[in-house]
């Protein structure tokens, strides 16, 4: 959005290694250390161009930007403007003027500090200069987070929970659809959230995230929609539901040929296209759980044990085919071995396909911050290791039981990492999950080549560690 709006503003976007580069803008994050670090790094490579680049304007946003303004502005005189996102509409207008293309506005705030509160209303989100393949797309249906996780800084820099509009959501989601979006993934800090906060008068059947779904999947040209980052409560019947049972139809196959017709003719055939498939809520739910000893949810300030898990077997039980998402908190204050022993326990019985985990942040102003009983980093690091090779394990034995299964998949293109065309099934997230490596159809299959952007039939005959290896059918 922040691209769009320098678009619109007379800026082309180019990458950082070009030429002639006017600005750059380092857009951070301050939700974990680790986050933090990689946003500074970023910072302090732009200013080494500004160094080298006379003229070069550099603007920092995002995250960082919001909680640490001052102390930004102060440590990197670099920056011609640290920007806040209440202020995000007025980042075209003041580059132009710091660049001199613009007379002052003698109205308007001419401080290199432009922050203002966290939790602005929200504005036009429609004209976007994507970042993502043009056949993937981010719908963001929500911001902020009203929950007090002891551990979490996130509501004091991104405010308080409150819903896009219904129609800014839907119109968005059609016009990236209209652009060439076959999914949408569907994030916030609170998805499952979403419509809880409006008020009297926003209509039947416009008021939760069932709604939404079942709305987004009219969209003709929409395949697939993906919940990602849901905290464990708001969990509706209505709304496993719809993620059980969207699509509602399922598109009627072209009948197998009877026993005893004669074989077709040799040489390649003509394929009949499948008939288009509408669209589904992908049967994959990322639901970010943090811990599972009551102990330690307690002083996270979490749901307890019990109500996480009798929602994570309703939701087995409810969804078939679904595969669950979570990240979990190593060496959280007080965590005692026997809590991290009954996490790796819970995680061997729920056996979590996709799953991430991290070392405990002692994050500036939260209450988890000020316990007692801080564990050391070689604690933390080993219990959230022992997590991620259990993990690993589990995302490999998921793999292995898709051999032999036809599936659909989505297609990315050509990895970079090391030049196989590649794809994503309904279980993966882009960025975070496993690939499917694809072969191409051979000659005369009467089967069109692969391309960025299908949805493909293929039949999985491998694995590659934690990806699949598949050979397209459709």
């Amino acid at each position: 959005m922040l691209l769009g709006d320098l678009a619109r503003a007379g800026f082309d976007i180019v990458d950082a290694s070009d030429e002639g580069v006017d600005a750059v803008v380092v857009n951070t994050c301050a939700f974990v250390e680790d986050a933090k670090s990689e946003s500074l790094d970023a910072i302090m490579a732009a200013a080494q161009l500004k160094a080298k680049s006379r003229g070069l304007k550099l603007v920092l946003t995002g995250c960082l930007a919001q909680r640490y303004s001052d102390d930004l502005a102060e440590q990197i005189p670099e920056a011609d403007l640290v920007l806040g996102f209440e202020r995000y509409g007025e980042l075209g207008g003041a580059l132009r003027e710091s660049l001199g293309l613009d007379p002052a506005n003698p109205e308007g705030e001419r401080g290199r500090v432009r922050v203002g509160g966290a939790s602005p209303p929200f504005r036009p989100e429609l004209a976007r200069h994507r970042l993502t393949p043009r056949h993937t797309a981010y719908l963001r249906v929500a911001e902020g987070c009203s929950h007090a996780c002891t551990f979490c800084a996130i509501p004091g820099f991104r405010g308080k929970f409150r819903s896009k509009p219904w129609d800014a959501v839907v119109e968005e989601a059609r016009r990236l659809v209209a652009d060439g979006a076959v999914e949408l993934n569907l994030i916030a800090e609170d998805t499952n959230q979403y419509g809880m906060d409006f008020g009297p008068g926003q209509g039947e059947g416009r008021d939760s995230l069932a709604d939404l779904l079942r709305e987004l999947g009219q969209i003709e040209g929409l395949r697939w929609m993906r919940i990602l980052y849901a905290y464990p409560s708001y969990f509706s019947e209505e709304l496993i539901d719809e993620i059980a049972r969207n699509p509602k139809v399922t598109p009627a196959r072209a009948p197998r040929p009877a026993r005893g017709l004669p074989p077709p003719p040799p040489g390649p055939r003509p394929r009949t296209p499948p008939p288009p498939r509408p669209p589904q809520v992908c049967k994959y739910i990322d639901i970010p759980l943090q811990h599972i000893s009551n102990l330690t949810l307690l002083s996270m300030n979490r749901p307890p044990r019990a109500h996480t898990e009798t929602l994570l077997r309703k939701l087995r039980e409810r969804i078939p085919g679904l595969v669950l998402r979570t990240t979990f908190i190593s060496g959280f204050p007080g965590e005692s071995e026997d809590a991290h022993r009954e996490l790796v326990d819970f995680v061997k019985d729920l056996r979590f396909e996709r799953m991430g985990a991290f070392a405990y942040s002692q994050e500036d102003g939260t209450p988890a911050a000020d316990l007692p009983e801080q564990l050391d980093e070689e604690t933390k690091e080993y219990r959230r290791d022992e997590l991620v090779s259990l993990a690993q394990e589990l995302s490999i034995e998921f793999a292995e039981s898709l051999v032999g299964r036809e599936i659909d998949v989505l297609v990315e293109g050509v990895s970079e990492e090391d030049g196989v065309m590649v794809g994503r099934t309904e279980w993966d997230a882009p960025d975070i999950d496993p690939y499917v490596m694809l072969t191409e159809p051979a000659e005369g299959s009467g089967l069109a080549p692969l391309e960025a952007g299908q949805m493909r039939r293929v039949k999985v005959v491998g694995t590659s560690v934690m990806d699949l290896v598949a050979e397209v059918i459709e």
